[in-house]
């Protein structure tokens, strides 16, 4: 395989697989390096180093501590909860 040192473009599956030591090189040396199968990036190979930095800024919490982050991201309104009750006979 040629020398890919210093080219920006992604990785092919089969090329990545062959070439292991050098895509890892390439993920400490210059970066994130996008890893494609048939034309659409299917994974990212970091560095240690890039992946412990983006470790430490992604937020930590329980599943409920999510949601709410989320619900104000996306602008989820309020649901008036009255309209889901029913009357059950027994």
């Amino acid at each position: 395989m040629a020398k890919r040192s210093g080219e920006k473009k992604p990785w092919p599956i089969h090329e990545a697989k062959a070439e292991l030591a050098a895509l890892v090189h390439a993920a400490e040396d210059e970066g994130p390096q996008p890893i494609t199968r048939h034309g659409q990036t299917v994974a990212v190979v970091l560095s240690a180093r890039d992946y412990a930095k983006l470790a430490a800024r992604s937020p930590r919490g329980n599943l409920a501590e999510f949601f709410a982050r989320v619900a104000n991201v996306l602008e989820i309104p309020d649901r008036d909860r009255t309209d889901l009750t029913r009357r059950v006979e027994f």
